[in-house]
């Protein structure tokens, strides 16, 4: 330790430091918790606005479930469409809808259990409501919010790289908060506190943006430095089940046939009900 204050302050500050950080030295494991905070969502921002764009064209008024924040990106690119922004968690007006003439699409960023409960809410209030096949939802956001519930459910205490400060690092908090597990801000090295670490059998390491990566890699190089560490990373994926046997085809405007393996075949009808003829029932 180098220091160019006085030599008895800076003795008694290095007898301070080496005592308040040799208290926390303890084995310990550290859980990364892993997301796609790097992938363009250009493609998929496209795709619902395309889809926006689809619905008005049937002279729909279009619902975009999301913030405000994800949905403009959409509404940017919808065109003329008819549109108005449903936020999960808050009031929304919706007089002077046609309840004939309404859809709903889910803003890229929205968690789908989130947009879930308010087409829920939307269907006793529009029972005729149409919407996108599941099929096209995008799973990126929940599987980021549940990876960071998982590891804040497996953790001690919670360390959130956040060096630009962003939103997303307070949604990482609240996450985190929510299975009651301590969480911290980091925004550089100097921000880690040794109060945070003390009993921390298990530390969780969440990335609130790309720019956080660099940092994340020096904090758990400095945790190595206080006893011996496992770090292993988390990630909660949801992909489309390998096992599922029906295919979807377009047939008309907003009517798809579906058939499987077994000879079944199906109409659907979008946001309607299906009707399945099967052999025993021809008989």
């Amino acid at each position: 330790m180098a220091t160019r204050t006085p030599a008895e302050p800076a003795a008694a500050l290095g007898r301070d430091l080496i005592e308040r950080w040799s208290s926390v030295v303890r084995t310990r494991r550290v859980l990364v918790a892993v997301s796609e905070t790097d992938v363009d969502d250009g493609w998929t921002v496209a795709s619902v606005a395309a889809a926006v764009r689809a619905f008005a064209q049937r002279g729909d008024t279009v619902l975009v479930i999301g913030s405000p924040g994800s949905a403009a990106s959409v509404i940017s690119c919808a065109g003329q469409a008819t549109v108005r922004v449903i936020a999960p968690g808050r009031t929304w007006p919706l007089t002077g809808i046609d309840p004939d003439r309404v859809s709903y699409v889910v803003a890229p960023g929205t968690p789908i259990e989130d947009a879930a409960e308010v087409v829920k809410l939307l269907r006793h209030r529009f029972p005729r409501l149409r919407g996108p096949h599941p099929r096209e939802f995008c799973y990126a956001a929940s599987d980021r919010r549940e990876t960071v519930r998982s590891v804040a459910a497996a953790g001690n205490v919670v360390l959130v790289c956040d060096p630009e400060g962003e939103q997303a690092g307070d949604e990482l908090l609240g996450w985190a908060g929510e299975r009651a597990c301590p969480a911290h801000r980091v925004s550089r090295l100097s921000d880690l506190r040794s109060e945070w670490l003390g009993g921390a059998a298990t530390v969780g390491v969440a990335v609130a943006s790309p720019a956080g990566m660099p940092l994340a890699g020096e904090l758990v190089t400095m945790l190595s430095g206080l006893g011996p560490l496992a770090a292993v990373r988390r990630r909660v994926v949801t992909e489309p089940f390998p096992h599922a046997r029906t295919a979807l085809h377009h047939v008309d405007d907003g009517v798809m046939a579906s058939r499987d393996r077994m000879g079944h075949a199906a109409l659907v009808r979008h946001g309607s009900v299906a009707l399945c003829v099967t052999d025993r029932a021809r008989a």
